[in-house]
């Protein structure tokens, strides 16, 4: 969606806007400490000054209830680097899409968080939903800079270098290299995005108790997850069972593509465990708040302990000759 304004201010109301984005009157975006990023919830003001400075505004949708919301506020922005760039190079505004439903349908929010950047005069120019740690973050930032320089030549953007794609890793049942690409905890959480209705369209509580324990990844759909980093739920009346457990999908397409390579969209090793399996031989299933993709697959644990020796060591667990 283009959202563009044209500037209609006379003297008088350019001296009034002056009053309203002083930073005498509490505005944020010029009073912020170093390396703090100064986020405003005014989208009205904040492009109005990205008019008068020549910097894009960074709009960033969010929910208190999403996890890799969470995981952003936690690790991404925090990051000095991250943090730096934004302040000098960006106007940044943060809206809870629960308290400015105007705004979030104003850019279409489907799932947060979502971040957009917004050239001076209005354009959107790049977009990016779902959790980021910082060296994607950074790439966006990155990108969204070389595109804004093109909108806005007398105030250039010096773009960072991209992060390189990694290699494709072999597949799971092959040895493993001695560091396969690993994303790390939160990786599921942080990979995708939180769908604003999360009302599932069936009754939970119907489901029968011998059921309920059979289903994997909580009920979200594990080919919206794949193909999309999106944590959307499935509906009972879209399910299928595989490896002795239960999927629930977004929809029949959904279904119909998980059954025609169940492999790809279900968790390794069938959801164990498999530091806990190779280092005591007991068989307990993941849960997604561990989870962690590596060699095109998911990888469940059950505890962060697992986690982590699995990221240090992934070889070791993986390798055939050293599963029991």
């Amino acid at each position: 969606m283009n959202i563009s304004f044209k500037n209609t201010f006379t003297a008088s109301m350019a001296i009034i806007a002056f009053l309203i984005l002083s930073p005498a009157f509490g505005f944020p975006w010029d009073s912020a400490p170093k390396n703090e990023i100064p986020w405003g919830d005014n989208l009205r003001q904040a492009q109005e000054l990205s008019r008068q400075t020549g910097k894009p505004v960074l709009l960033h949708f969010y929910s208190d209830t999403c996890p890799p919301c969470k995981m952003m506020e936690k690790s991404t922005f925090p990051n000095p680097t991250i943090a730096n760039t934004i302040q000098n190079s960006f106007i940044p505004v943060k809206l809870n899409v629960r308290n400015y439903p105007r705004e979030a349908q104003m850019f279409n929010v489907q799932g947060v968080p979502m971040d957009i950047v917004l050239s001076p005069d209005g354009q959107q120019v790049q977009v990016a939903v779902g959790g980021q740690d910082p060296s994607r973050y950074s790439q966006f930032l990155a990108t969204a800079q070389t595109a804004i320089a093109k909108f806005n030549p007398v105030h250039p953007q010096v773009p960072k270098t991209p992060t390189p794609d990694l290699p494709v890793p072999p597949i799971p049942d092959s040895p493993a290299p001695n560091n396969p690409p690993i994303v790390k905890q939160p990786a599921i959480e942080a990979g995708g995005a939180c769908p604003i209705n999360e009302t599932p369209s069936f009754n939970y509580a119907a489901i029968p108790e011998e059921e309920k324990a059979m289903i994997e990844f909580e009920g979200y759909c594990p080919v919206e997850l794949s193909q999309h980093s999106m944590w959307v739920r499935g509906d009972y009346n879209n399910r299928l069972q595989f490896e002795g457990r239960l999927y629930l999908f977004a929809g029949k397409a959904q279904m119909d593509e998980f059954n025609r390579n169940p492999e790809k969209y279900a968790p390794a090793y069938q959801g164990i465990d498999i530091v806990v399996w190779r280092e005591r031989g007991e068989k307990i299933h993941g849960v997604r708040n561990y989870g962690a993709w590596a060699m095109g697959r998911v990888f469940l644990f059950s505890s962060e302990e697992s986690l982590v020796k699995f990221e240090k060591n992934a070889r070791y667990y993986i390798t055939p000759s050293n599963r029991q």
